[in-house]
């Protein structure tokens, strides 16, 4: 008792004494987690010496007081009080986590599709990701676009056909075109038909475009009309 002041030991009336179970070596760095008037952090600051050090966190300037006073009177060296609150983050991390593990699930999948899928900025359209299909239909590589919409780029062939699927957007969060005109990057006009989701993701929103290239199957069903024509002349 000679060792801890009389105030300290008051202070802890009531309390157990978790530094007997605590297995502490000279050299550890010690965290006292509600410090109150000190006790257990100048007890633990005793078995950490020499080399280690034991903090004290408490919420109440009275407390830091108290116990900046016991340090005193203690002559320990190796201990420091420091006012603050706690706050448990347990739920947090796990969110956080669960979010990181949706994002790569999402990403794998956005990468891999073979249906031609590109991300943008909500609710202006600068894209951030694109995908290989997208890639390979449209003929610019992700790092000519990102940070671009498709409107800069001179991808659409009708303007009005693309504000009509942003008014949806921005209304219902959500759009399908029928089959419209969209140019490559060399200039040449395909057909595709676009559906689009907004997206929350964090604190961010996105856009999601599927995009479904119709071009061959309507050069096939020209074609056959024309055939069908042709016998029937």
């Amino acid at each position: 008792k000679a060792l801890i002041p009389e105030e300290a030991l008051l202070a802890s009336l009531g309390c157990g004494n978790p530094t007997m179970l605590a297995q502490l070596h000279p050299g550890d760095v010690v965290l006292d987690l509600g410090s109150g008037g000190g006790i257990d952090v100048l007890l633990s600051a005793r078995r950490v010496a020499p080399g280690g050090k034991a903090y004290g966190l408490d919420m109440t300037p009275e407390m830091l007081a108290l116990a900046n006073a016991n340090k005193a009177k203690a002559g320990v060296e190796n201990v420091e009080f420091l006012l603050g609150t706690i706050e448990d983050i347990h739920a947090r991390k796990q969110a956080d986590q669960a979010l990181r593990a949706s994002e790569e699930r999402f990403s794998s999948f956005f990468s891999l599709s073979p249906v031609p899928n590109a991300v943008a900025h909500y609710p202006n359209g600068e894209y951030i990701q694109v995908n290989e299909a997208w890639e390979r239909t449209f003929g610019y590589k992700q790092s000519e676009v990102v940070g671009k919409t498709a409107i800069e780029l001179g991808m659409w062939d009708d303007p009005v056909e693309r504000n009509r699927l942003y008014e949806d957007i921005t209304r219902r969060h959500q759009a399908r075109s029928g089959e419209i005109e969209m140019r490559r990057k060399n200039g040449d006009l395909i057909y595709v038909i676009i559906s689009a989701r907004v997206l929350s993701v964090g604190q961010s929103k996105l856009i999601l475009w599927n995009t479904h290239d119709v071009t061959e199957r309507r050069r096939m069903e020209q074609a056959l009309k024309e055939s069908e024509e042709r016998v029937s002349q």
